[in-house]
């Protein structure tokens, strides 16, 4: 085996002196590769020198070599490199079709590429198996918002230990982030700690305000030994913190976000509250106006419903956090993750940002008004349609009497807002 590793590199070396600079190539990722335990494909990268035009077919043969090097088996194949890519993932089988023979290693070899293009300096990668088990990954959530910064959780498993896998060490996994909106940001790998069977992933916005651009969070292919399961990436739109472009416009309130297996009304009557008296009534008919002017954002409520008993107009400006959701995470200056279980149930965890308002009825009642600071969150389910949670008023009120936390599941009424057209 050491000869054949040494006749690969011997051949990569040589290759190497016949590559012009310039010149278009694409090649493996790496000469040599792992069978992990418990897997029935193997995950092979060819990279290009730079992005494709358009999709782009390369040709490969793959070789199964028996423990006693003896070909086993053997196929034709092909790795298609999808338009503005530079990388593309071959997955081939463990085993040739039809054998039980135990496989002593794989051989791949590129044997023809697209119109324009020529062999790189790594054109065989040969795949030998591995007493480790490969780790299963899948992402916690698939869509989230990034206003100022991002932590994205991936949970680990393994082939042959399962859910009952925990990492032996410290574990750093390369990430890779793709899209329009990547420009904008910055980020390093996904780190797990000795023990655990989850990594953090940190993203962070470098540059850019109020913006609606997309970008799409994964493992990168080059981790080797790493699977992707049943949620393999997360769409994420970047909008740092949102401005007239992501809030300008009327938005229509659709109501309150309730649950239907546990709904408000029955929680109130479990905190032994007054639902009836709850500001939650013909608020399909409020809207809340945003505008742009000199100084910044401006909110004008419009239309009737008992949303109107709060709101006055008043200019929005990004604020501290306020009255947060329990196990609320920090995400920067204005912006929060956190799991309302009424909006959770129904939307999942969100990524809020909190604005203040310099006007609100702190008394939040129809008979009495106490004008002063105001603060709402606002989260995204997409870029027209918003959920908002009021974040302060006095308390007690007539429909809660209990004045000694400001608990938003129950009292800051999230309510969905869609955008008019």
């Amino acid at each position: 085996m050491r000869k054949l590793f040494a006749s690969l590199a011997a051949v990569a070396i040589l290759a190497a002196a016949c590559v012009k600079p310039d010149e278009s190539t694409i090649e493996f990722a790496s000469l040599t590769g792992s069978i992990y335990s418990g897997t029935e494909t193997t995950q092979v990268v060819l990279k290009a020198s730079k992005a494709v035009t358009s999709d782009a077919t390369v040709s490969l043969h793959v070789t199964y070599l028996g423990t006693d090097r003896n070909e086993i088996g053997a196929k034709d194949a092909a790795a298609t490199f999808a338009a503005g890519e530079s990388e593309t993932v071959f997955e081939v089988s463990n085993s040739p079709e039809g054998s039980d023979a135990a496989v002593g290693s794989i051989r791949i070899n590129i044997t023809g590429f697209p119109t324009g293009w020529s062999a790189g300096t790594k054109l065989v990668c040969l795949l030998t198996p591995s007493t480790s088990e490969a780790v299963i990954y899948s992402f916690e959530t698939t869509e989230a918002n990034l206003y100022e910064s991002l932590k994205v959780n991936i949970k680990l498993t393994g082939t042959v230990s399962g859910t009952e896998f925990k990492t032996n060490d410290a574990v750093s996994i390369p990430a890779k982030v793709s899209g329009a909106g990547a420009k904008y940001v910055s980020y390093g790998e996904f780190k797990a700690e000795a023990g655990s069977d989850k990594a953090v992933l940190e993203i962070k916005l470098d540059n850019g305000a109020d913006l609606d651009e997309p970008i799409v969070i994964s493992v990168s292919p080059e981790a080797e030994g790493y699977i992707a399961g049943d949620n393999e990436e997360m769409l994420c739109t970047v909008r740092g913190i949102p401005g007239e472009k992501n809030l300008a416009g009327k938005w229509n309130c659709k109501g309150l976000v309730d649950s239907e297996e546990l709904p408000y009304e029955l929680w109130y009557m479990d905190y032994e509250q007054d639902f009836d008296a709850a500001p939650v009534h013909g608020n399909e008919n409020f809207s809340l106006n945003i505008s742009s002017t000199a100084d910044g954002l401006k909110l004008t409520p419009e239309g009737s419903g008992e949303y109107g008993w709060y709101f006055r107009e008043a200019s929005m400006t990004p604020c501290a956090p306020a009255n947060t959701c329990p196990n609320a995470i920090a995400l920067g200056a204005y912006s929060t993750e956190e799991n309302n279980m009424f909006v959770g149930e129904t939307y999942g965890i969100q990524q809020l940002c909190y604005f203040e308002l310099s006007s609100a009825n702190c008394s939040f009642s129809k008979d009495k008004e106490e004008l002063g600071k105001g603060c709402v969150s606002i989260s995204y389910i997409d870029s027209d349609t918003i959920i908002l949670t009021i974040q302060n008023y006095n308390l007690p009120t007539a429909f809660w009497d209990d004045a000694s936390s400001f608990e938003t599941e129950f009292v800051g009424f999230a309510s969905v807002y869609k955008r008019a057209k």
